[in-house]
């Protein structure tokens, strides 16, 4: 059987309308799977952080280790939504960059809310502990100077890296370096400021974002 011209036309187009039909699936299956992980970035509080924490527990690791897991692990979520907001480069940055800063601020709130009550024996339901948790993050030494202050080191903290996350792929590169140190740094340092102070004092500042 002759094999003509027409005969390869038709069988690449069908060739890549599978192909097509593949990746169209492929990114189906990536959007809606990264929806749910977004939603548990973004919707998790410190009850999910003491669930991994009691579920490693459970699992033989002892209680300072598996607190240091939950750090690495929050650590690395940060990573991959910096990663993630950055890929697309400025094209995607109006989309990208709510997402950015709002995930992770979430991310290092909960990070700071569940060390407070593993290792600083702290009560975190009061607006005192709101505060003083609003000005860790933000790289203030105390509540009481947040609300300008506050606002400012925010912004001076994510304008240098949204910058550099406006180049695509080289922004998710930066993205996820940055978010990761940032949250690691924040975990470990007031990690280790626990193990130094007593349970009853407030959360202080940790030693890396002074």
């Amino acid at each position: 059987m002759e094999f003509g011209f027409w005969d390869f036309v038709i069988w690449a187009l069908i060739a890549c309308a599978v192909v097509w039909v593949i990746l169209f699936v492929l990114m189906v299956v990536a959007f809606f799977w990264f929806k749910n992980w977004l939603g548990r970035v973004l919707l998790g509080d410190a009850e999910a952080l003491e669930a991994r924490y009691t579920k490693l527990l459970g699992g033989g690791v002892d209680a300072d280790a598996a607190v240091r897991q939950v750090i690495r692990q929050e650590a690395k979520i940060s990573g991959v939504l910096g990663f993630v907001t950055g890929f697309g480069g400025l094209l995607t940055l109006p989309v990208a960059l709510p997402l950015d800063v709002f995930g992770s601020i979430r991310i290092q709130t909960r990070l700071v809310e569940f060390l407070a009550r593993r290792r600083g024996g702290i009560e975190t339901d009061t607006e005192n502990f709101k505060l003083q948790q609003f000005a860790i993050i933000s790289g203030v030494q105390s509540a009481g100077k947040f609300g300008a202050k506050a606002a400012l080191k925010l912004v001076m903290r994510y304008s240098p890296k949204l910058l550099l996350q406006a180049i695509p792929v080289i922004g998710g590169v930066i993205g996820y370096a940055v978010d990761y140190s940032s949250t690691r740094a924040l975990g470990y340092g007031l990690y280790e400021r626990y193990l130094q102070k007593p349970p009853s004092l407030p959360p202080a500042m940790p030693a890396q974002l002074e």
